[in-house]
């Protein structure tokens, strides 16, 4: 059910996207234009990519065109996927991973906040928190109507997540990095995913800032030293807390990022369980092993040798695994079963 309705929805819902990052600009360049509240939160809600959104700190239209690409592509990937009945996925597949991550994130900053919120309450410097506070946002109807609307979109972009899983598991007895993919792709993925780690933590970041530290990441040279220090504390923080949950989650749950979903990549595991929580965070852990990041130039990446892992291309075909001087790996084809269990007949 999920496959089929990938691409249509990926137009439909890229398009509400687009147009809301337009309405966006529209709405900030003229301080008259205004929107009723039912269509308001339609806006929010359909604003999948608006979180990546730096424009409010500008009336620039420079400020805007990050959604307003994201949401362009988007629309693209599901065009791709209809015309190929599915079969050129990436694209759109890609734009839902997107959508899940930085929901997710959204969803996590306001967890923060009904945390962090009562804490900082008690302090008198920190009154203007209990008229903005999280919790007084589920107070109001609309917010909750965006709020359940906003889960239903990450279910939604969960449930095509799962459906698009790789559909074959090659069972090797040990780690041979000539099973891997090409550098250039692996460049990619470095390049790809730190981009998207950036460009959700950036938000996450300035928000949390801003309420507790007082700071803005775009007021630096107004700030003394111990307002720089709490801007990088919490920088440090949201970074290397995001890193983590973004490699995990993704390489836990669906064995790929969005960077190996749009190269037709994934993460393959030794013997013949799928990859799973436990090698993907032991993949996530050694990416922190100094000069990690430039291990695919020389033999193998560090953080797959060590976790028992490799990233192999989707098409992947037993005539080019060969040559490889162990014994000879078995390409298992996946059945429904094995989606969630990580097992299969070979």
């Amino acid at each position: 059910m999920f496959k089929k309705i990938t691409g249509i929805s990926a137009i439909v819902l890229g398009s509400a996207s687009f147009i809301d990052s337009m309405l966006t600009y529209v709405m900030v360049n003229r301080e008259s234009f205004s929107l009723p509240k039912p269509l308001q939160i339609l806006k929010q809600t359909f604003g999948l990519f608006n979180h990546m959104d730096v424009g409010i700190f500008s009336k620039s239209f420079l400020f805007y065109l990050l959604p307003i690409i994201f949401a362009f592509l988007f629309i693209l990937g599901g065009v791709f996927y209809v015309s190929s009945k599915g079969k050129n996925y990436q694209l759109a597949v890609f734009g839902w991973a997107m959508i899940l991550l930085v929901k997710i994130s959204f969803f996590s900053f306001y967890l923060i906040r009904l945390i962090l919120d009562p804490i900082f309450q008690k302090r008198p410097e920190f009154d203007y928190l209990k008229e903005i506070s999280a919790l007084s946002n589920f107070k109001r109807p609309w917010f909750v109507v965006y709020f359940l609307l906003s889960i239903l979109i990450t279910y939604l972009a969960f449930r095509i997540l799962k459906s698009h899983l790789p559909k074959k598991h090659l069972c090797i007895p040990a780690y041979h990095p000539s099973l891997s993919t090409n550098k250039g792709n692996r460049f990619i993925h470095s390049m790809l995913d730190g981009f998207m780690i950036m460009i959700i933590c950036f938000p996450l970041a300035h928000n949390l800032a801003s309420l507790y530290g007082r700071v803005s990441l775009f007021e630096l040279r107004y700030m003394n030293e111990e307002h720089m220090a709490v801007l990088i504390l919490v920088w440090q923080v949201c970074i290397i807390g995001f890193t983590l949950f973004y490699y995990i989650f993704m390489e836990g749950l669906f064995q790929r990022t969005p960077a190996k979903i749009l190269t037709g990549t994934y993460v393959n595991a030794t013997g013949a369980a799928d990859t799973n929580f436990g090698s993907a965070a032991l993949r996530t852990l050694c990416r922190y092993i100094p000069f990690n990041a430039i291990s695919f130039l020389f033999d193998g990446n560090w953080h797959d040798r060590v976790s028992q892992t490799t990233v192999i291309d989707e098409d992947a075909q037993l005539g080019e695994l060969e040559s490889i001087p162990t014994n000879r790996p078995v390409i298992r084809k996946k059945s429904k079963s094995s989606y969630h269990r990580g097992f299969g007949e070979y």
